[in-house]
């Protein structure tokens, strides 16, 4: 909250010095711009998303508990079986045997693991959320703090641009006198 504050600060303070400015040159300065580059160039940022999202599908997996399992289990293979009463009938070779199952649980009480996975992982979700808004204010303020920069310096550029100006009138003048 604090840092929303922050940010809605900084940001009403930096229009207020772009209006200010854009008043002075007659052209106005893209502020906005300049902040949506930044947050729609920024890997890092990119990168923080990109780990809320597989968070976020760590939820639907938490879930599945809730829901019932199949287990399908296969074997097959050849063996070789020696007791007495397969050699009774000729067979002390190798024979094939293969065997297959399947298995539907549907869990009835699970001691609440599966609600706690759940929170857990809703947790980190909102955890991530609070994280990429906060690296979005960092980079947001960092675009301000630039561009209110740049501005700084284009008018003390102008400023001393018209400075020079007017010390060339002074020593014009002081020439002609003479």
């Amino acid at each position: 909250m604090r840092i929303s504050i922050l940010c809605a600060t900084a940001l009403s303070v930096a229009l207020a010095c772009t209006t200010a400015a854009a008043a002075d040159t007659g052209k106005p300065l893209p502020l906005k711009e300049s902040i949506e580059a930044m947050l729609r160039s920024n890997h890092s940022l990119k990168s923080i998303q990109e780990n809320r999202s597989a968070v976020g599908h760590e939820i639907d997996k938490a879930k599945a508990g809730w829901g019932p399992r199949v287990d399908l289990t296969a074997r097959g293979g050849f063996g070789r079986l020696t007791n007495s009463t397969i050699r009774d009938y000729g067979y002390s070779r190798v024979a094939p045997y293969s065997s297959a199952s399947l298995i539907l649980t549907q869990p009835l009480w699970d001691s609440w693991l599966t609600r706690g996975r759940v929170r857990e992982a809703e947790a980190t979700y909102r955890s991530m959320d609070y994280r990429v808004m906060d690296n979005a204010n960092s980079l947001a303020l960092d675009a301000i703090i630039a561009h209110v920069d740049v501005l700084r310096r284009q008018q003390i550029f102008k400023l001393a641009q018209d400075n020079v100006a007017r010390h060339e009138d002074i020593l014009g003048k002081a020439r002609e006198r003479e």
